[in-house]
């Protein structure tokens, strides 16, 4: 082998190896569908085995059957608030770097966030009446994810009023992202330092 056919070969990988990098709006789009169609497919197969695995538990000793709500209201409060730090990282991108894909993240995430956010306050409230004697205590983290949730049904509101929607409409959804999450950030963190 030459050092001329090392050069091509070289020369070759490298230009490939661009080729991956350099993301195009049309090769984002095509990783996101690949992706969402790889994690559509988990998630069907995945869900009818654990049902099936929740519905198999035996009870336990104190809450009896209600011990299975907390299989449906933990994974749905996580997954709540990772869609909200992955909106808030959206925002920022947004806003240091102008990046599109930023505000793009947010407005796909919005809808399932806030449906999630609201299905674990219904969740816990259900879970917590037989277990505490009452749907609802003013606990920071029940709170803060009703302002969650709060927010997040307002920017979705704004969101599907037609109205010209410039560079500040965008900015300003991307603020009270960044805004909703100091706040549940904050008491996660006043909460670790006590």
């Amino acid at each position: 082998m030459g050092i001329r056919t090392f050069r091509k070969i070289k020369f070759f990988m490298r230009r490939k190896f661009i080729q991956l990098i350099a993301l195009t709006p049309n090769s984002i789009e095509k990783i996101v569908s690949y992706l969402l169609f790889i994690s559509s497919i988990i998630f069907l197969t995945l869900t009818p085995l654990f049902m099936y695995w929740c519905y198999q538990l035996p009870f336990e000793q104190t809450q009896g059957i209600h011990v299975r709500m907390m299989f449906i209201h933990v994974p749905a409060a996580i997954v709540s608030m990772a869609c909200y730090q992955l909106m808030a990282i959206g925002s920022l991108v947004y806003l240091i770097w102008s990046i599109k894909y930023g505000i793009q993240l947010i407005i796909h995430l919005i809808q399932p966030t806030f449906y999630l956010s609201i299905f674990t306050l219904i969740s816990g409230s259900l879970w917590g009446k037989p277990t505490w004697g009452t749907y609802w205590i003013w606990d920071a983290r029940l709170t803060t994810t009703l302002i969650l949730s709060l927010i997040l049904g307002c920017i979705l509101t704004i969101l599907k009023i037609p109205s010209n929607k410039n560079k500040k409409f965008y900015k300003m959804i991307a603020i009270i992202v960044i805004i909703g999450w100091i706040r549940s950030e904050e008491r996660r963190v006043g909460k670790e330092c006590r």
